[in-house]
């Protein structure tokens, strides 16, 4: 009875030991594959890929014989390129991950059935690239640079020559040599002249001579007319 006791309590004691390390060990992450690649000693170069994903030399690097199906990924990639071991009997050679993240795991995934089974072989290489399938460049800014308006200075306009009056000189007027004719003598009727003495008598004795005269001449023409 005792002896069977013994080795239920070491299983007993063993259980909680098994299920703490279980708890302690991490689960791993695979990472989903996004594409394939053939085979082939160009697709087995960092500068085939370099060139492919356009980017800069230097910007991939192998890992060759990591050992075993699966890789875990330490770093962030844009992209992770994992060779199977073998071209010929492998349907895809070369598996393509994009955008893997640290702590993800890859792997070849040989069959093409995008999760990692018991199909799939032991990888050749890994070949990590950074930043990713499209090079990373800077975008312009997206403020436009200020525009310097041109001056506003309007075209001054023309002043008018000053108009200064050319001076007329008068001309002087034509000196004629034609004798200068003499003044009108004005004569001033008898009856305006001033009444003075001798003329008082002047006009009195005229004026006698018209009344005979006037007299005479009526006579005349009235006896004629008889």
């Amino acid at each position: 009875m005792i002896r069977r006791l013994i080795p239920l309590a070491l299983a007993a004691a063993l259980v909680p030991a098994v299920l703490s390390t279980a708890a302690a060990a991490p689960s791993v992450v695979f990472a989903v594959p996004t594409g394939h690649a053939p085979g082939g000693p160009a697709n087995n170069q960092t500068s085939t890929w370099e060139e492919a994903l356009d980017l800069p030399e230097g910007a991939c690097q192998k890992v060759n014989d990591p050992g075993g199906a699966t890789y875990l990924v330490t770093a962030p990639y844009g992209t992770v390129i994992v060779k199977a071991g073998s071209d010929q009997s492998a349907l895809a050679p070369n598996t393509i991950f994009s955008d893997v993240t640290a702590g993800q795991t890859v792997f070849a995934d040989s069959n093409k059935t995008f999760v990692f089974d018991k199909g799939d072989k032991a990888i050749s290489h890994v070949i990590l690239c950074a930043p990713g399938l499209v090079p990373t460049t800077t975008p312009p800014p997206t403020t436009a640079p200020p525009t310097t308006a041109p001056p506003t200075t309007s075209t001054p306009t023309p002043t008018a020559p000053p108009t200064t009056e050319v001076p007329t000189s008068t001309a002087p007027a034509p000196t004629s040599n034609a004798p200068e004719s003499s003044p009108s003598i004005t004569t001033t009727p008898i009856s305006s002249l001033p009444a003075t003495g001798s003329d008082t008598q002047t006009a009195v004795l005229l004026a006698l001579a018209l009344i005979v005269g006037g007299a005479i001449l009526y006579f005349v023409t009235r006896r004629g007319g008889h």
